[in-house]
């Protein structure tokens, strides 16, 4: 049985996009052309009990490699100059923080902590992604950006999370969320 579960992760890109100038006459509206859309959505699907990682562009199935563990994830997706790059979890014995780079696999640094990763984005023709890794008291909120990990600040006794990750001007902008009394998630960002 196949079964294929979506992540919320939409992006919307204008392919092309054309406009006329205003027309002398002010009763003669301006003439414009739609832009097209690239459509990407990443998640996984199942193939009997194996979660196969890849996104969809345009309607279009991509599988994505997974090579030496049991299944995967893809939990936050960008496109930038035509290629497509995805941010995720593998799974063996534990999760483990990765990212997807024109098909290629790539496993983020976490040392033996766990990890997951949710948010993308591309800066400068590099790869950022935003997550977490699991500790014995909770989880630590960080980001890679290509490799190197940076972990955020939050109290030790506080679990927190990146789920949205973002680049302006050489600032590393993260959104997330964090638990402090064990029951309620709050949002919160860091910059």
């Amino acid at each position: 049985m196949n079964r294929t579960i979506l992540i919320v992760t939409l992006v919307l890109l204008p392919a092309g996009l054309a406009c006329s100038k205003k027309q002398s006459t002010p009763t003669e509206p301006a003439a414009t052309t739609p832009a097209a859309a690239v459509v990407c959505v990443g998640g996984s699907r199942y193939i009997g009990s194996i979660r196969v990682p890849g996104y969809w562009q345009d309607g279009v199935r991509h599988d994505l490699p997974y090579t030496g563990y049991t299944g995967a994830d893809v939990y936050g997706i960008a496109v930038s100059g035509g290629t497509v790059s995805c941010a995720g979890s593998l799974y063996i014995s534990d999760d483990y923080a990765c990212s997807w780079l024109n098909g290629a696999m790539q496993v983020l640094p976490c040392g033996t902590h766990a990890s997951e990763a949710y948010g993308m984005t591309v800066s400068g023709g590099t790869l950022y992604s935003g997550g977490f890794y699991y500790t014995t008291t909770g989880t630590v909120p960080c980001y890679w950006a290509g490799t190197a990990r940076h972990d955020l600040s939050a109290d030790s006794t506080v679990s927190a999370q990146v789920n949205g990750i973002a680049v302006s001007g050489g600032t590393v902008y993260c959104a997330g969320s964090y638990n402090s009394s064990g029951t309620a998630w709050a949002p919160c960002y860091w910059a």
